[in-house]
């Protein structure tokens, strides 16, 4: 959030965690086993030094498979493993890799969609199957969706949206015959000759309706895996569509009832909002007055904030500094800049410090032969003016517009796999674990990227569902080991786990000695006897709980000094 990201975040080892709460897979970088082929007949393994090889299994082709006590670093195993292959009682040694499922959609156009692949040289997307393998979204979750409304019946939408509300206040902006109401539809925003010459704002040019309320809401939660269209970022979580922005755009008033509205708060002569919404989309903007938010919209930032829910606003297509434009300079927001394929900040997006992440938005300017069009693929009308029946279609769009929902996504999917997770500390978890731009992109060369890189859904989720199991210590609230020679005793804390005493603790690399195990109510807490280490500094620690690796890489600081919690070094 805007000018939170120095905040010091030390009481992630105070929340309660839900039931039901979901350990992080098994990374790719630790091992379960080894799979070995022996000479001849199984041996008894002498370079298997603190393993029990009692638990050899056989398997078919004449293997046999040795699991580990706990899962161990890859580069452990990998020695391990050399270890055996010098000894000469094995033919073969294989490390027993973790497979886990590929979850990809199966929507006809999910090939089209850059956006949502996995990042790599030559595609920055934001690697949503990653994320998709920990969780598709908590069907009670609520996004908030403050934009032009929505096509209800768009069959990529349908059953997707919850009803929301109308707050356009001035008939002719709303287009739909009336001002405030209980429908959030979008009528269609088109401007005409005539419109102009009656309102002189809504020039130079007439346009075509944008159904750009619905374009972002397809990108946050499209229906996804039913072989038709686009997927969304997130696939169970509801949309809650609220109507601000209409024929010619909207008023500040109509976007604040609107924002406090979603989170549950009351607006006279609007009934109460009776799903209030936990992640809140704004993809709009509009100059600041004297450069600062205006102090009417931060108040009501500032309430939605205390009502627990996050704002998500996009940075502005100007090629200016963000914080230039509001509501992307309020206080505590995540204002989202536009990334396109080859990662370089697409080249209209406002960046600058403001920025606290990028994601994809698209750019027409840049063209990758082979690639998919280098834009932003979602729901719309095919109608140029009002909706028609049978005219649901989908359209590639380009704008931090399109950016901010992949962002909206991403937080929904953090608060699905940890409940309790602040929204702070999902901002520290979304820079900590961004892909950095191109090497070659503009705002790197200029130094105005922002505050971090872009968006990596596989990877803040993974962070975040780390999190729900491994309360303390992590990389956000370490613990003090004290001398490395002669560390003293720690408390940890996890996850219910059923049966805290199979919990097992690895710090850097090395197995603690569980001194007692306790189930608290939504935690399990466990007294351990750190491993000494050969020189001060962070460690990782690694807890296996359930079955599970969950890993924080600088979470126990050994030293002389005593450590304050909270600070990184």
């Amino acid at each position: 959030m805007a000018h939170l990201r120095d905040a010091v975040l030390i009481l992630v080892l105070l929340l309660a965690l839900p039931a039901g709460a979901r350990a992080a897979p098994l990374p790719a970088e630790f091992a379960a086993g080894l799979v070995i082929r022996f000479q001849g007949a199984p041996s008894a393994l002498s370079a298997l030094a603190g393993q029990n090889v009692d638990a050899l299994r056989p398997m078919s082709g004449g293997a046999y498979v040795l699991p580990f006590d706990s899962p161990l670093p890859l580069e452990e195993a990998r020695a391990l493993a050399a270890q055996l292959q010098a000894s000469g009682e094995v033919a073969a040694v294989e490390i027993d890799r973790r497979f886990t499922i590929d979850r990809l959609p199966s929507d006809a156009a999910y090939g089209q969609m850059w956006n949502l692949a996995a990042s790599s040289a030559v595609n920055y997307g934001i690697d949503a199957p990653a994320a998709w393998d920990i969780t598709t979204g908590d069907p009670n979750l609520v996004i908030a969706v403050i934009d032009t409304g929505v096509l209800k019946l768009h069959p990529d939408l349908a059953g997707r949206l919850l009803d929301g509300y109308d707050f356009v206040s001035d008939p002719f902006i709303a287009n739909d015959g009336g001002g405030r109401d209980s429908d959030a539809s979008d009528p269609g925003d088109w401007v005409s000759f005539g419109d102009i010459a009656a309102h002189p704002e809504c020039g130079p040019f007439p346009h075509d309706s944008s159904w750009h309320g619905s374009h972002v809401s397809g990108t946050i939660a499209a229906a996804s895996d039913n072989g038709i269209g686009i997927a969304g970022v997130n696939w169970a979580s509801k949309v809650l569509p609220l109507r601000a922005l209409g024929k010619c755009g909207g008023s500040l008033s109509d976007v604040i009832d609107a924002l406090r509205w979603a989170a549950g708060l009351s607006v006279p002569g609007v009934p109460p909002n009776p799903t209030p919404a936990r992640v809140i989309n704004m993809s709009l903007g509009a100059p600041s007055d004297g450069g600062t938010c205006s102090p009417m919209l931060q108040a009501a930032v500032n309430d939605v904030l205390a009502a627990g829910a996050v704002v998500v606003v996009s940075a502005g297509n100007s090629r200016q500094d963000a914080a230039l434009y509001e509501p992307a300079n309020c206080n505590g927001v995540i204002t989202v800049g536009a990334s396109e394929m080859g990662g370089n900040n697409a080249s209209y997006s406002n960046t600058g410090q403001t920025v606290e992440i990028s994601a994809p938005g698209g750019d027409a300017a840049r063209f990758y032969p082979g690639q998919p069009a280098n834009l932003i693929l979602s729901t719309v009308s095919s109608s140029r003016t009002a909706p028609q029946p049978d005219s649901w279609t989908y359209a590639a769009m380009q704008g931090t517009s399109m950016a901010a929902p992949h962002v909206t996504g991403i937080v929904s999917l953090m608060f699905s796999a940890n409940p309790a997770l602040g929204g702070a500390l999902a901002v520290r978890i979304l820079q900590d674990t961004a892909t950095p731009f191109a090497p070659t992109a503009p705002c790197a060369a200029a130094g105005t990227c922002g505050q971090a890189g872009i968006a990596h859904a596989g990877r803040a989720v993974a962070r975040a569902a780390g999190l729900a199991a491994l309360l303390f210590p992590n990389d956000y609230a370490p613990a003090y080991a004290g001398p490395p020679a002669a560390p003293h005793v720690l408390t940890v804390l996890t996850a219910p786990s059923g049966d805290p005493a199979q919990t097992r603790v690895t710090i850097g690399g090395q197995p603690a000695v569980i001194l007692s195990a306790q189930a608290l109510p939504g935690r399990d807490a466990l007294r351990i006897q750190p491993p000494a280490q050969p020189a001060a500094g962070y460690y990782a620690i690694t807890v296996t709980l359930g079955g599970r690796n969950i890993t924080f890489g600088r979470a126990v600081f050994y030293g002389q000094t005593v450590y304050l919690p909270g600070v990184r070094r």
